[in-house]
């Protein structure tokens, strides 16, 4: 995607405030760790023009809010895997 177009569609910032909080990814960013927040920037600007790959991230999270249980295992491990760099790194 193009500098405008991001722009324009306020994904990374708002045009009035020029915040990151009233912009889309202010609205979406729910990430636990800084990889993921560096990842959903990356999909923002640059979604998936594949269809098997949008197919793909659409049964994953079917899986996950039909599945409670792999959603509970995957945000433990996620945690677990913060705290772990939070201590392996000071």
């Amino acid at each position: 995607m193009d500098f405008e177009t991001i722009k324009n569609l306020e994904l990374l910032s708002n045009s009035r405030s020029g915040s990151s909080s009233d912009s889309v990814i202010g609205v979406l960013d729910q990430t636990r760790t800084s990889i993921g927040a560096r990842l959903l920037r990356a999909q923002l600007i640059s979604p998936a023009k594949s269809i098997a790959t949008i197919d793909t991230r659409l049964d994953c999270v079917e899986e996950l809010i039909r599945n409670e249980t792999v959603c509970v295992c995957v945000c433990v491990c996620v945690c677990v895997c913060v705290h772990l760099r939070a201590v392996t790194w000071t």
